[in-house]
């Protein structure tokens, strides 16, 4: 999660793990992992677009960094 924080993705909020399983179905070695991000403008509402950007900029870093999937 620090790794999402330290993206400083403007009107991020915060981000909490709501589910973490390691078991039948899931590879080996592998955990699948839920977050929930959080965005908020003081300015106005955010556009779909705006927070998919975002949430395609955490998923790259997950990616890149840890070599994750979006299932």
């Amino acid at each position: 999660m620090n790794s999402i924080e330290a993206l400083q993705q403007s009107n991020f909020v915060g981000v909490s793990l709501f589910d973490l399983y390691a078991g039948e179905n899931i590879e080996l070695g592998k955990k699948s992992v839920a977050f929930s991000l959080s965005y908020q403008s003081l300015e106005g509402t955010l556009s779909d677009d705006e927070v998919n950007g975002k949430v395609d900029e955490v998923l790259a870093l997950m990616n890149d960094k840890f070599s994750a999937v979006q299932r």
